[in-house]
């Protein structure tokens, strides 16, 4: 798979659930990617752009380490 994708949807997280593993990140942006090669993925979006965040924008995936883990999150690709 190349990684890349189009954002489908997106919402912009600002409260945790209880007990929540993310909450010491709030607020956090979550997206619905449309992958090239056809799956949809849910997944993290980073980045300072991330609260810009709108549908069709370009993604592109990473794997930032997160204690002794890596997440696959995607972080917006740069217009033009």
């Amino acid at each position: 798979m190349s990684g890349r994708g189009t954002v489908f949807s997106h919402s912009h997280v600002h409260v945790a659930f209880q007990g929540g593993a993310w909450s010491g990140q709030l607020p956090y942006t979550v997206v619905l990617v449309d992958l090239a090669e056809g799956p949809r993925m849910l997944s993290r979006l980073i980045g300072a752009d991330a609260p810009a965040v709108r549908g069709g924008d370009a993604v592109s995936v990473v794997f930032p380490q997160i204690g002794d883990r890596r997440y696959p999150f995607f972080e917006r690709v740069p217009a033009g």
